[in-house]
């Protein structure tokens, strides 16, 4: 064989060689491609599961928070609207004809259950209506009206004192607990309710 076969013949050899190496080169490097894509495809795909599961847990977070906010603006719209017509039906009340008005006050003082001398606390714009005489009138054996030269700020109504002891009847106050027992009932309705 020739030196020019021989060197032909190692050149092939080589050649058919390096080929092998390329393509076994070229074969690992596809299999690594894949691998690297599927591992990235697979991170990929838990990131995206991951920023789901947060995103759904800050919009339960936030969806949660817009009804605590809503239900707070409703208990406060609802709060608003009592306070508004009780305030209103206080005043209605201390409008009343003389007659009726006077009734009313008249029923208070039956109710009282203090002994002895007591003390009638009235508004200064019931001074024309809640007078001495008609406290006199309104007194029992054991129990005396008076009517005290204090006045008190509420609407309507009267303050009561015997001693040191005193009951706050005024349609403000009295207003003010219906408040509290309307909105305890309509709490336990809206509670209810949801």
């Amino acid at each position: 064989m020739s030196l020019e076969a021989i060197a032909k013949r190692i050149a092939d050899e080589a050649a058919a060689e390096a080929a092998a190496v390329l393509q076994t080169a070229k074969a690992e490097r596809e299999e690594l491609l894949r691998k690297a894509r599927e591992e990235l495809e697979e991170e990929y795909a838990q990131d995206l599961r991951r920023l789901n599961a947060e995103s759904s847990e800050w919009r339960s977070k936030l969806a949660y928070h817009v009804r605590r906010e809503e239900e707070r603006r409703l208990e406060n719209a609802t709060r608003e609207t009592l306070d508004g017509a009780i305030l209103s039906a206080a005043a209605r009340l201390a409008s009343l004809p003389d007659a009726e008005y006077m009734e009313l006050v008249k029923s208070t003082l039956d109710l009282c259950t203090f002994d002895g001398r007591v003390e009638v606390i009235i508004s200064p714009a019931d001074g024309s209506r809640i007078t001495q005489s008609f406290l006199a009138s309104s007194s029992i054996p054991g129990r005396t009206f008076a009517l005290s030269p204090e006045r008190h700020d509420q609407v309507g109504g009267v303050i009561l004192r015997s001693g040191k002891i005193s009951l706050n009847a005024t349609f403000t106050r009295i207003a003010a607990l219906a408040h509290e027992q309307l909105v305890n009932e309509l709490s336990t309705y809206v509670s209810g309710r949801g």
